[in-house]
């Protein structure tokens, strides 16, 4: 009788376990693939999908969005980087520099907020500098100068190198 309900405790138990071990898997499994997602459309230049998609999760999963933040805050810093060779183009410097202009004015939640604006204007006003015409980068200047005006605050000069 007791070697009956050994068994049967036995069984349960690694009933459970297995059971368990396929819903952690699962999960797991889940959270991966927003993260890959995110960091895939990083890779392939596409920045404010990643930082959407990645948004998109930082409430149900905080920590995973922490860390495809700061994957994606290293891909900027490096594409700002490589813009400084002599080899890099009008169109990589643009994209470079608005890329990273958008995650500091929405999504650098880590750098402080007059930190954040003032080098997000910048990148916007070198975008700028490169491509008078950029539509975009102009919005994002005149949002963010009108909210340094509303708060009777000097708007912050100066252009990224």
């Amino acid at each position: 009788m007791k070697s009956i309900i050994k068994s049967g405790i036995l069984l349960l138990t690694l009933s459970l376990l297995t059971i368990s071990c396929g819903d952690a898997g699962e999960s797991t499994q889940t959270s991966g693939s927003v993260n890959s997602e995110a960091i895939t459309l990083a890779e392939n230049g596409q920045y404010v999908q990643a930082l959407q998609s990645t948004q998109q999760i930082q409430a149900t999963k905080p920590e995973e969005a922490v860390a495809t933040f700061s994957e994606i805050e290293k891909m900027l810093r490096a594409d700002l980087e490589a813009i400084h060779s002599d080899k890099a183009t009008d169109s990589a410097k643009i994209a470079a520099h608005y890329n990273y202009g958008i995650y500091l004015e929405y999504y650098a939640n880590s750098i402080e907020m007059k930190t954040r604006m003032t080098d997000a204007l910048k990148n916007f006003r070198r975008v700028l500098e490169l491509d008078p015409e950029n539509t975009q980068a102009q919005a994002e200047i005149e949002q963010i100068e009108g909210i340094y005006r509303s708060m009777g605050r000097d708007v912050p000069t100066g252009v990224a190198k």
